[in-house]
């Protein structure tokens, strides 16, 4: 089937080329890994959004079959470019940091109807495949790049771009049923090398209550935006688009994330920060919280949330924490480690150093004991160095005491526990806890931890998805590696991403030769005005390491 190519209808098309080629080839191939692990089940069910449901509860009850192997591969031509730059390795009184903005890491995947839909930094475009072959069935490009997974809703794919816009797709082919700009103006930018809207798409499309959320901006002060719209026509039915204006000015909304919701609550994340609820009916803000990271909070925000127990769990860089929905208040619970996954009465974490069950109940109000023994420890100690004699030693005897509780109660509420040092990507499927890490993808019994199969992968493991007895797995080298069962034999094929006929004709050619010759410039941007084909655009890509762009009048 042809590739969809989609030109803006109301302003010029402005398209990347690419440093190396004007479209980058995607290659899919086949391989013949061996995996075994659990019961299988034959009921099937789809991964329609990033974490399987507008929770972000990364939980199926789909199960994988008794015995896999590596069904397809797809490359992209380059590694997936992060928006943000990275504060990891970097310490702040003594706190290790980590990336909390990191939604575009990987090229993360969803599943409908036998076809797996992703969006890509690399190329600016929105990729299908057939979930039982890896034949590419269509690509539809974008004038920006697409840092988040799509959902799938009604026969319809619906994904946001940094080029400012919405869109909504056909299923089935890719043909663009509608696309919308979201911020009043077309303005551009440049941003870690990528020609973007001043108002990007960061929140990916999410349907609620037949409404698709999403959000526009990244800059408080330059104006941010949350709509919904009508999944059917792109028309608005729900908008705040006043946010940057309130509290003199001083929101600092930048919504940036997988969106969240629940009920009649709409849950933003805003990059680093802790993310924004809105009640949807009222349309106000409920809360944006700021919680100290030196308080009873610790280091917390970033672009991952999840919602359980009426409590948004948001992700940091050492916990995770519980928030009451309605209000933002804490106090409910913290969770050790760095990925959560909840499914039934049972929490799944990945810590860096142990992928462990919790009963979440038991583990949850326990976790507020060993807080609170934390901070007692903290307050204690600190006294006693102002103390001297009797009274000092009184005092570090029960800081003691507090530390040999603290011993004794640490594993209240953990079911099991294996040790691992993955701590990439988590998802709970019925009958397996499936872990990603450097350098591998392995799964986990749900019983007792055990682990029943694991298998080498270039790269880190940051997404992962199930559906239809198939586990696909995306790495930060930009790579969909899709297992599926064993007994049905694997497919090769290559495809690649549309655009420009290879080996354009000499004249071109010598043309970008002269071109690169007489300007000496070999590094940085290139403007094309009127690129018709693209040949001679294709042949400077192919010649230096510009950044060229075509503008079509």
């Amino acid at each position: 089937m042809a590739a969809k190519t989609m030109r803006h209808s109301t302003s010029p098309l402005l398209k990347e080329i690419g440093a190396m080629c004007h479209r980058p080839c995607w290659v899919a191939t086949a391989c013949s890994a061996w995996l075994f692990f659990g019961l299988a089940s034959t009921d099937a069910a789809d991964w329609l959004t990033e974490g399987g449901n507008n929770a972000r509860s990364f939980a199926t009850a789909d199960a994988l079959p008794v015995a896999m192997k590596e069904q397809w591969r797809v490359q992209a031509p380059a590694i997936p470019r992060l928006a943000w730059s990275s504060a990891e390795g970097r310490t702040i009184e003594g706190i290790p940091l980590a990336h909390r903005i990191r939604f575009d890491d990987a090229f993360r995947t969803v599943i409908a109807g036998g076809r797996v839909y992703f969006g890509s930094t690399v190329d600016h475009g929105v990729h299908c495949y057939e979930l039982a072959t890896g034949r590419r069935l269509w690509t539809c490009f974008t004038g920006g790049p697409v840092r988040l997974s799509p959902t799938v809703f009604e026969d319809r794919v619906y994904f946001g771009s940094d080029d400012g816009r919405a869109y909504c797709v056909e299923a089935a082919t890719g043909n663009v049923i509608w696309q919308r700009q979201i911020a009043p103006r077309d303005e551009w930018l440049l941003a870690r090398g990528e020609l973007i809207s001043k108002w990007p798409v960061r929140t990916g499309v999410m349907i609620h209550q037949g409404v698709a959320y999403l959000g526009a901006g990244i800059f408080p002060h330059e104006d941010v935006y949350l709509f919904g719209l009508d999944p059917a026509t792109g028309r608005p039915v729900w908008r705040e688009d006043n946010i940057s204006a309130q509290d003199a000015g001083r929101n600092d909304l930048s919504p940036q994330g997988y969106l969240l919701a629940e009920e009649n609550r709409l849950f933003v994340p805003s990059g680093g920060s802790l993310p924004a609820v809105f009640d949807i009916g009222d349309r106000k803000l409920l809360h944006k919280r700021t919680h100290s990271w030196r308080g009873a909070a610790g280091v917390v925000g970033g672009t991952r949330a999840l919602l359980s127990d009426g409590q948004l769990y948001t992700v940091g860089e050492h916990h995770i924490l519980g928030m009451d929905q309605q209000t933002g208040d804490i106090g409910y619970g913290w969770f050790d480690g760095r990925l959560l996954a909840t499914q039934a009465d049972a929490a799944y974490i990945l810590t860096g150093s142990r992928v462990a069950r919790l009963d979440r109940a038991a583990y949850t109000e326990n976790s507020r004991r060993r807080r609170k023994l934390e901070t007692d420890i903290v307050t204690v100690a600190r006294d006693a160095r102002s103390k001297q004699g009797e009274e000092a030693e009184a005092l570090k005897t029960k800081v003691r005491g507090f530390q040999q509780e603290l011993k004794d109660i640490a594993e209240i509420g953990v079911v099991w526990s294996t040790s691992t040092t993955d701590d990439g990507a988590l998802l709970a499927a019925g009958n397996a806890i499936v872990v990603g890490g450097q350098g591998r993808v392995a799964a986990y019994s749900k019983d007792d931890g055990s682990e029943v199969w694991s298998t080498a992968i270039d790269g880190t493991v940051r997404g992962l998805a199930v559906a239809d007895g198939h586990l696909l797995a995306s790495t930060d080298l930009g790579a969909i590696v899709c297992f599926g069962d064993a007994n049905t034999p694997a497919t090769s094929s290559t495809t690649d991403a549309p655009g420009v006929t290879a080996g354009a004709n000499d004249v071109l050619r010598a043309a970008a030769s002269e071109i690169l010759s007489r300007t000496g410039v070999k590094a940085g941007y290139c403007l094309v005005v009127g690129a018709e084909e693209g040949r001679l655009a294709e042949e400077l890509a192919r010649h230096s390491e510009l950044k060229i762009y075509c503008v079509e009048p």
